[in-house]
Formats: C-alpha cells, structure tokens, sequence
C-alpha cells in the first residue's frame, strides 16, 4: 500500500500499544485478584479463577515475546546493524509462531467468553447460543489452519500470501461472532430498562449504566477486531499496529466480564422473565403498586433476591 507505514515499524508501534493496554490491564488486576477470591469463597466454582489465570498467562506469554522480537530486530550485534525485517518477517520462527498461537488462544478464549455470558443473561437459554456456538467452531477451525499454515511458512515468504486469506476470515468469523453476542446483550439489558419507568429499579446514573453495557458487550474489543479486519482488507501494515495490543485488551475487557457481571452491577438488572412477569401484572390492571427489584446478576447466575413495594421503601426513607 503507497505510503504505508514499513512492516517492522508497524510491529514496533503494535508493541508499544501492546504495552499501554498491558499496563492498563495490570493496574485492573489486583482488584480483578480481589474479586476473584471472593466468587470462589461463595461459589466454591473454580471456573472464573481458572479462565482469569488463562487470560492473565496468555495476554503475558504475548507481551513478553513482542519485547523479546523487539529486542532481537532492533540490537545492535557487534559491528552488525540490526536487520529487524528478518526477525518480524520470518512467520515460522519459533518467537512468531508460539506468539501467534498465544494470539488465537486468547481470541478463541474471549470467543467462549461472550458466548457464555450471552448465555446467561437470556435465562441460560439455549436456543439463543446456536449460531453464536456454529460460528465459534467455525472459528477455532480457521485459528488453528491460520497457526499451522503460518508454522509451513519459509523464511522470507510474504505473510500477505502465506495466511492473509486465512488470518481474514479467522477475524471476521470472532467479529460477527462477538458483533451477534454484544447485540443480544445490549438488546437484553435495553428491553429490561426499557421495561421499567425511572426510579423502579435503585441503581447509578444513565451515563454509568451506559459504561457497564459498553463493559459487558465487550465494546473496545469488537472495535479493535474491526480496526483488524478493515486494515487487513486493505492490505495496510496497520493490521500489526492494532493486532498487537489485541490480547492485552482481550485479556482486560473480559476479566472485567467475568469477574465484574456481577459485583458491578449487582442490584441494577432484573431477569427478562421477572420483568415481563411484573409488566404483564401491571398491565392486567392490578391495583398494587410496582414492585422495587433487587436483583444480583452474576456471571455464572442469575438471582432473584429481593421484593419489596415501592411504598415500604418510601415509607422508610421518609422515616430516615
């Protein structure tokens, strides 16, 4: 592409995103750490420890090996000048290939993710979950052709030609996958809102329900996947720019999913069914008031806690 940034520096730029979501993410995992310990005290689940573990291991193994290519393209060897296209431009090589596998491990990984929280919140329904669960298969089947065509590669084989085609399609398939996944979450927890008038369900302000949809759907993962696809379309040595730090947001806004669903938003979104139950008892012309609902979302669960009239809870406040 006429005047696009050279392969090598795209790496190097992608490494020092690579950095920025890294550092992002590491200054979130002490409370993710926090949070972790007390799901698994109450649930005695070891799904969420073990998931944040596999995030934290692959986002790591990823960042390690771009400043380990980093270091070996740009050293100065003696009276030798650092030849950093022979280093990013060999796709076989034993640093490319483990951090090209670690890459379609966490998308893979992240893929799982959002299916299992779609899955949740529509009342573990699984009819909801067949298209999403073809197009993950579909997708771990072009990852895994894209990592062994990659590791067939020579040395000095352009990666436009080697696995473009395939590395296309394995992004565009976890794109739609995600793109279909955040829909229905998004359209999950707008119906619920919908549902209710203001004040019947006690949470924070429109603009921090707003930051936890954008949280849940995994908004700035799908936007970096579309970053992905569109400069790999185009051909453009951008696509290492914005894969670079692709696992490290991965690993960020999905630990965020699986161990913030429930103690960020606990109390602020009732089931789909608890909401068309009560809507519909409205609507039959009951002469009771709504009911105030406290509802714990969780990752793993949904439930039902807490009803009480909206005129016991303005009675006691009036009394405080």
């Amino acid at each position: 592409m006429s005047g696009d940034l050279n392969e090598s520096n795209a790496f190097l730029v992608g490494t020092w995103l690579q950095l920025i979501a890294m550092g992002a993410y590491l200054v979130y995992l002490p409370q993710c750490a926090v949070l972790v310990m007390k799901k698994f005290k109450r649930d005695r689940s070891f799904m969420v420890p073990v998931t944040c573990l596999l995030f934290f291991a692959a986002a790591m193994t990823d960042l390690v090996l771009s400043l380990v290519m980093a270091h070996e393209a740009y050293y100065i060897h003696g009276s030798q000048l650092p030849n950093p296209d022979a280093i990013y431009g060999d796709p076989a090589a034993t640093l490319s290939l483990i951090k090209n596998a670690a890459t379609v491990f966490i998308v893979i990984l992240s893929d799982s993710i959002i299916i299992y929280r779609a899955f949740v919140l529509w009342d573990r329904n699984h009819f909801v979950i067949i298209v999403p669960t073809g197009l993950f298969l579909c997708d771990v089947a072009f990852g895994i052709l894209t990592v062994w065509t990659l590791a067939k590669a020579s040395r000095g084989d352009d990666i436009d030609t080697v696995a473009a085609g395939l590395a296309r399609t394995f992004f565009i398939i976890t794109f739609v996958l995600n793109l279909l996944c955040s829909a229905m979450i998004c359209y999950k927890l707008w119906l619920v809102f919908s549902l209710f008038p203001v004040g019947y369900v006690a949470g924070p302000s429109a603009a921090a329900q707003l930051f936890d949809v954008l949280v849940q759907s995994a908004a700035l993962y799908c936007a970096t996947l579309l970053l992905i696809i569109v400069t790999n379309c185009v051909k453009s040595n951008l696509f290492f720019v914005f894969l670079g730090p692709l696992s490290s947001i991965a690993a960020y806004v999905f630990s965020a999913i699986l161990v913030g669903a429930g103690d960020s938003v606990r109390g602020k979104y009732p089931t789909l069914m608890t909401s068309l139950r009560t809507i519909k008892k409205r609507r039959s012309g009951s002469s009771g008031l709504p009911l105030a609902i406290n509802v714990e979302v969780d990752f793993e669960r949904v439930v039902d806690s807490e009803r009480v009239s909206v005129a016991e809870a303005a009675s006691e406040d009036a009394l405080k």
